[in-house]
């Protein structure tokens, strides 16, 4: 980790809006440009649907092809008997195509973030967005149940 690197106080409270309050359904972070602090860059909202994969599509929609990024998603799905279960997932995407600078900037500071994010239930580090494939995660989150 580069202890130069700070998380923005304003990220902690997104996520707790995330966590606690059930009013953002992802959040997307980058490091700043200098790789000095870890920041929001954008977010979704949370919206009650039946059909999941709709806001996960759109949450992978925002993530940049060839730039590296942390995000949480809030995973909302339907466990082997119907009941209601949820998942908070941890990304690191850090795709092929990026800059090696940027992808080695991420890669050591994803735990100065991570550290700060109670209560996450799983990880996920991703380098291809076929990696990230709707029906892979949700096996992945009801196998970690």
């Amino acid at each position: 980790m580069d202890s130069n690197t700070l998380v923005s106080p304003l990220t902690i409270e997104v996520y707790k809006a995330l966590k606690f309050g059930k009013k953002l359904r992802y959040i997307i972070f980058e490091l700043s440009s200098d790789f000095t602090e870890i920041v929001v860059e954008k977010t979704g909202d949370f919206v009650e649907q039946t059909d999941h994969t709709g806001p996960y599509n759109e949450f992978l929609s925002n993530l940049p092809k060839d730039e590296p990024r942390y995000a949480v998603y809030d995973f909302n799905y339907k466990g082997p008997k119907g009941d209601h279960r949820n998942k908070t997932i941890f990304y690191l995407w850090n795709p092929d195509d990026a800059d090696i600078e940027k992808k080695l900037a991420y890669d050591s500071n994803t735990d100065a973030l991570r550290r700060l994010l109670t209560g996450v239930d799983m990880e996920i580090e991703c380098t291809d967005l076929s990696e990230l494939n709707y029906q892979d995660v949700l096996h992945k989150a009801d196998r970690s149940t």
